[in-house]
């Protein structure tokens, strides 16, 4: 049997949690952003939050615009195209063929008008992730935040 150890063994210092990095959660909400509105024509507002509003003027009605009410309508195989007026008739007509009404057929004519954009925007925003780290234009706000003692919490880049 091995000798049993005299002194107690240091304790770890606990791991701190890492900061919020602001620049990388500004540029993956753009990202998602522009990710939904390829496949349901509108943003993530719209998508998940204006549906349950009941202000008109906070829920913007687009063509082919999908919001989550009517997305779990268009999973079940509902034909919404004599109800909902902002649908284009060709997408939601009921004498199309079999695989080509529905909500595959309105995520691929939504990504024929919204793919270019998107993906843009989708690349875009990441080459202007790494400019802004490049050209170290964040190190004032990072010394700012230190100052105001968010340093522990928030981080800039």
């Amino acid at each position: 049997m091995a000798a049993r150890r005299k002194t107690a063994a240091k304790p770890r210092p606990r791991r701190r949690k890492p900061p919020l990095n602001v620049l990388n959660t500004a540029v993956t909400l753009v990202q998602a952003n522009a990710a939904v509105h390829a496949f349901t024509n509108t943003g993530i507002w719209g998508f998940f939050i204006a549906p349950w509003m009941r202000d008109a003027a906070l829920n913007p009605k687009v063509d082919n615009a999908i919001d989550s009410r009517e997305l779990f309508s268009l999973i079940q195989g509902q034909n919404l195209g004599g109800s909902m007026t902002r649908f284009s008739a060709g997408v939601f007509e009921a004498g199309r063929s079999p695989g080509t009404a529905g909500l595959s057929a309105v995520f691929i004519d939504n990504l024929k008008k919204n793919a270019i954009p998107a993906t843009l925007t989708i690349v875009g925003a990441d080459v202007f992730k790494r400019g802004i780290k490049r050209l170290k234009l964040l190190t004032p706000l990072n010394k700012v935040t230190k100052m105001l003692g968010f340093q522990k919490d928030v981080r800039w880049a």
